[in-house]
């Protein structure tokens, strides 16, 4: 269960590093694509609006925006009005002619001359048909450049449907590798509890014997969790054992657990720091036993800075005839200095 724990979580670690250099090489792509095409979408918008103006809007009313009137008015007043509308016309004139280059105000000039030198009247009809021919003859233009910067959108759009249905795939086939890896989870999650259940409920009854709620603990799945009880207490333990008492049933989980574990190819050695630290003398007397008792074919290293602690476990240890090697560290430290 062990290697196939570390199978799944190397596959999904690989997995989650592939996604993650996959959306950055897309995001880089994305950005990539708007910085190059800024410029195309604000033209386009810009064409948009200008297909929008009303070309043939009425001309009356440049007219009656700029208010002369000349009915029944004296010559003084006529000749002020008149000379106001002339500096306006003039006016109007010389901004165009910051518009306008020489060459098409020549032109313009020519044209009037070609065609308005009779003074010919043309009618209302005329004058709409004319601008309907010139706003037709400029929208065909703007519509073709119009046209090919819709085509280069909607080749953009299809191309980041085809990243976004390529990344469904890729999240859709990440899923079915997380969802097998919480099945593997709940599995070893299951059978380990399984196994460690009658040895736990052993171990820590004969630790934390001074505990009223019950001789032992009970392990078992809720959800996705392994909670540990009493048997007469549905909350789990470690909300309401004091710090000694928990300190016992982590030592006891922790030797449940090697109890069941197959050490035919591995090294049969226990080790564990300070184990006593904290634990009534009861549980620590019992602790002792249980360690020399269930485990004597192990080679066992314990350490504790407690001169009482370290001369209970030699007791317990020689009382189980178990062969014992004792160090003072801080002597052989200061003999070497």
């Amino acid at each position: 269960m062990k290697e196939s724990n570390k199978v799944i979580l190397d596959d999904l670690q690989h997995i989650n590093s592939e996604i993650d250099k996959y959306f950055e090489i897309r995001t880089a792509e994305v950005e990539s694509l708007v910085k190059e095409h800024s410029e195309d979408y604000k033209n386009y918008q810009r064409l948009k609006n200008l297909l929008k103006i009303n070309i043939g809007s009425d001309e009356k009313g440049i007219l009656e925006e700029k208010k002369f009137y000349f009915d029944s008015v004296g010559k003084a007043e006529f000749e002020e009005s008149f000379l106001a509308l002339k500096n306006s016309l003039e006016e109007e004139q010389r901004a165009f002619a910051t518009i306008f280059e020489d060459e098409l105000i020549v032109k313009y000039d020519n044209i009037l001359i070609e065609y308005y030198s009779d003074r010919s009247q043309h009618t209302l009809e005329q004058i709409n048909d004319k601008i309907a021919y010139i706003a037709d003859y400029y929208s065909d233009d703007y519509q073709s450049i119009l046209t090919a910067c819709c085509e280069r959108i909607k080749g953009l759009q299809d191309e980041l449907a085809e990243k976004q249905k390529s990344n469904t795939i890729m999240i859709e086939y990440t899923d079915k590798y997380i969802d097998t890896y919480k099945k593997a989870r709940k599995e070893y999650q299951t059978k380990l509890v399984e196994r460690i259940k009658v040895p736990l409920y052993v171990y820590s009854g004969k630790v934390i014997q001074n505990y009223p709620m019950g001789l032992g603990v009970i392990a078992r799945i809720k959800a996705s969790q392994i909670v540990f009880e009493t048997e007469k207490k549905d909350d789990d333990v470690f909300e309401y054992l004091s710090a000694g008492q928990l300190n016992g049933v982590m030592l006891s989980i922790m030797l449940a657990v090697r109890s069941v574990l197959d050490l035919d190819e591995s090294i049969n050695l226990i080790m564990i720091d300070d184990p006593l630290q904290t634990i009534d003398d009861i549980s620590a007397f019992s602790y002792a036993d249980l360690l020399a008792e269930q485990f004597g074919d192990a080679q066992i290293i314990l350490s504790t800075h407690e001169a009482d602690k370290s001369d209970l476990l030699e007791f317990k240890f020689r009382q189980h005839g178990r062969e014992i090697k004792k160090y003072n560290m801080h002597n052989n430290y200061l003999a070497d200095v």
